[in-house]
């Protein structure tokens, strides 16, 4: 599991520490990168099979893609807050110009 967080966005960390709490317990591997560290690096170990991310508005395009090349190598991607951004649009099965307005 690898948490991706925004290091100004409070709910994400806590919402992270809560899960690595229970994942600590349940003795599953995690680790969280600030999401900024991840647009540089780009780096998803190998053993990671869940990238869990909070928010994708920081998440830069080319980080998007190397998301895109884990997921189609059998990974997941678990998005936990509602997104409405056009570059994952193919990641929520719609296509790019889809109306992603709420009522």
């Amino acid at each position: 599991m690898q948490f991706l967080i925004e290091p100004t966005n409070y709910s994400a960390i806590l919402e992270t520490e809560n899960l690595a709490k229970a994942f600590d317990y349940s003795k599953i591997a995690h680790k969280t990168l600030w999401v900024n560290q991840f647009n540089e690096k780009l780096k998803i170990s190998p053993t990671t099979r869940v990238v869990t991310v909070h928010e994708t508005a920081g998440l830069s395009t080319i980080a998007i893609d190397s998301l895109l090349k884990f997921v189609s190598k059998g990974g997941t991607l678990f998005v936990t807050k509602a997104a409405k951004d056009e570059r994952l649009s193919y990641f929520f099965g719609m296509t790019p110009d889809a109306d992603c307005s709420t009522n």
